[in-house]
């Protein structure tokens, strides 16, 4: 803690004890005045006009400024009064009349501007005492202050010479702990506990080695007022030392003095233990002089084997990460195995001819759910998956900072993933309970791969024939209609009902109607399947297709099927009409 004394006021510029502001003031205020006399009262100097307006500069200067530039402001508006305005005396005047009424004005303003003016410099004088005495509480807080500032510093230092001379075993193990980590970084922050456990230096920092640089790293005690360097380039006496030689420098010897360079008083590499590459360097800038003694060197090597020893095994848990296929809390696909295996599906996708898409779902509100919501959430999120989704959609945990998921989906368009969506909507309401009732979340869909499948035969027909049809139609004047069957339940039924569904139309329809009725069943747009009724009105065709979907729902019905038909019927041509709309061009 530090406190610095407040900067001084500058002092305000003067003229003969007047203020240069006070004298500014007055000028601009009088002139404006006699700007509006002259322009609005005919230079009469406000004859007539109470209370005189030159009244307002006085008693402003005064009240701000205090006596003298009251003073200056009375003389300034009593020169703009009577200078060229003194009136003739009159023959029933005598002088001690004329003079009164002269100076009748000027001679209040003289008074008030003294008596404003003294009101103003008594509040001044007290103020000027008030901030003398701040002043003197704040000179005091801060002695204070550096007294405490150093009592502290003398305190910590005492603190740290106890505490090291109280070194056990307990101190030791948790030391040991902050540094027995999984992640690099959180090794890094860990070095602090086990370099101040085993040495208790003032300063100290370590430097990791990157692309043939020594880079800072971490760095405890460092000051402003301290100029130690940040990195060393290869060309560097230290770095040549340190990691060519791989070789601890300490200060107590005058050669590596002179490499050290007031960088500090022992450096020394900190050696990867199974194949001996050098990771890094450790620096101590200040130590204690009791306990710079001969021991300090082979405490200061065992630190960074030991420091060595955590990072590498940091590094290689990592490693080991990149090559997890299985996330070991939710049991889905890890995100590391995601763009290996998205890349491999995208490969087959192209080779093999299907689509690839992904949908990403994201929990949308994480602040409004309690952490055993949150814990518990990627386990109901693979049960929904393993519920909802085929064997072949592969689900996968992608991050951990915003509970993200991804769906790898081989075989599924992006318009067909929105099905997906729907199935992993009703599953997740279905298993979200409790406190998790609250969560929401976001679904978003990416086409990885998009394949263009050659239309077939009926596919390529359908339309052609249509407008053939159409036009006859028109020319011989019959109708001509088309019945739409419709699956309204797509996200319901397996692949196995799918491939069913238009094979019973067409085995129906060939049936139901004559072979001028062709029925196309390929899938025209999201589950839907035209059938064309030459020479049918609209009405009949209605008939034609409530027998038709009842022949259909029960075949299905026959194989276990769930699937819903309904239809639609839609006049292409009315014998009334010379031109229709045509619906399949609308």
């Amino acid at each position: 803690m530090s406190m610095t004394a407040p900067p001084q006021p500058t002092p305000p510029r003067e003229i003969a004890g007047i203020r240069v502001s006070a004298i500014v003031e007055v000028a601009l205020m009088t002139g404006a005045l006699l700007a509006l006399d002259f322009a609005a009262f005919g230079g009469t100097r406000f004859d007539g006009v109470a209370p005189h307006p030159y009244w307002l500069v006085v008693l402003l200067v005064a009240g701000q400024y205090g006596s003298r530039e009251g003073l200056v402001a009375a003389a300034a508006v009593t020169a703009a009064l009577l200078v060229g305005n003194v009136a003739e005396q009159t023959i029933n005047q005598d002088s001690h009349d004329f003079l009164f009424e002269t100076l009748r004005l000027p001679f209040l303003w003289f008074a008030a501007a003294v008596a404003f003016g003294e009101l103003r410099m008594r509040h001044i004088t007290e103020r000027q005492e008030l901030t003398r005495d701040l002043d003197e509480s704040e000179s005091h807080a801060r002695t204070l202050a550096r007294a405490y500032e150093r009592l502290r510093i003398i305190k910590e230092t005492l603190e740290t010479r106890v505490a090291s001379q109280l070194e056990t075993t307990t101190t030791m193990y948790r030391a040991s702990q902050a540094i027995d980590k999984l992640d690099p970084s959180a090794v890094i922050d860990g070095v602090n506990d086990i370099v101040r456990a085993v040495m208790s230096p003032d300063q100290f920092s370590l430097f990791v080695l990157k692309d043939g640089v020594l880079r800072l790293e971490m760095a405890e005690g460092w000051s402003d007022q301290d100029h130690y360097e940040t990195a060393f380039a290869a060309d560097a006496p230290l770095f040549q030392e340190v990691i060519g030689r791989q070789r601890v420098v300490c200060a107590t010897r005058s050669e590596d003095e002179r490499l050290l360079a007031n960088e500090g008083l022992i450096a020394g590499p900190i050696l990867r233990p199974e194949t001996g590459a050098v990771m890094g360097m450790l620096k101590i800038e200040r130590l204690g002089f009791l306990r710079l003694t001969t021991s300090s060197l082979q405490n200061f090597r065992v630190v960074s084997d030991w420091i060595a020893t955590a990072y590498g095994k940091a590094e290689r848990f990592q490693e080991a990460e990149l090559d997890r296929v299985l996330d070991g809390d939710t049991q889905l696909y890890s995100h590391t195995f995601l763009d290996r295996q998205t890349d491999y599906v995208s490969i087959l996708a192209r080779r093999l001819g299907f689509d690839l898409s992904t949908v990403t779902v994201r929990l949308a509100n994480p602040g409004e759910l309690d952490e055993d919501s949150l814990e518990r959430l990627p386990q109901v999120l693979r049960e929904t998956v393993d519920h909802a989704l085929r064997r072949t959609d592969l689900a996968f945990h992608q991050t951990d900072s915003d509970l993200s998921y991804a769906l790898l989906l081989p075989g599924t368009p992006v318009a067909k993933a929105e099905i997906v969506i729907g199935k992993l909507k009703r599953g997740l309401g279905e298993r979200l309970t409790g406190p998790m009732a609250k969560a929401k979340f976001d679904f978003a869909t990416n086409a990885v791969h998009r394949y263009d499948r050659p239309a077939s035969f009926q596919e390529r027909l359908f339309p052609r024939q249509t407008e053939f049809l159409t036009d006859l139609a028109r020319r011989f004047r019959f109708k001509l209609s088309m019945i739409i069957l419709r699956v309204d339940n797509p996200d319901e039924l397996v692949e196995e009902d799918r491939r069913r569904i238009p094979g019973a139309i067409n085995l129906y329809a060939s049936r139901l109607l004559s072979e001028t009725s062709p029925a196309f069943t390929y899938e025209r747009a999201n589950w839907e399947y035209p059938v064309v009724l030459p020479g049918t009105a609209l009405s009949d065709a209605e008939d034609v297709a409530r027998h038709l979907s009842r022949l259909v729902m029960d075949y299905l019905a026959e194989h276990r099927s769930r699937a819903i038909l309904s239809f639609t019927v839609e006049p292409v041509v009315e014998s009334d009409k010379p031109l229709v709309e045509d619906v399949l061009h609308a």
